[in-house]
């Protein structure tokens, strides 16, 4: 008789991890999330000056006159996205630097 091969799905779920780990590792790299947090934040130079002018004339003042208004995209599932990259760069940092730290102290 023969038997049937079942695939190995500790080796599939491994190398599923694995590839979802470098994608999100790489969206983190790129600081995208942060710097369109950052832009959320800062104002402009031309708004800054707009804002001073506006000031000094004595116009009513809105915030909402000066930030450039950029729509955000971000959803539950690209925040959880961002935060397991996260979780998985910190873990794989420290537990890299625990293997050397091992390895260090078998040699001296």
């Amino acid at each position: 008789m023969e038997t049937k091969k079942h695939p190995n799905y500790f080796k599939i779920i491994i190398i599923f991890f694995f590839i979802m780990f470098i994608a999100l590792y790489f969206t983190q790299i790129t600081d995208l999330y942060q710097y369109n947090q950052y832009n959320k934040m800062t104002i402009t130079k031309e708004a800054m000056e707009r804002f001073e002018r506006d000031v000094e004339s004595g116009k009513d003042i809105t915030i909402s006159d000066y930030l450039d208004t950029v729509k955000d995209y971000s959803n539950g599932v690209s925040d959880l996205g961002y935060k397991t990259s996260s979780f998985l760069s910190e873990f794989m940092n420290e537990s890299i630097r625990k293997t050397f730290k091992v390895i260090a102290s078998l040699f001296t």
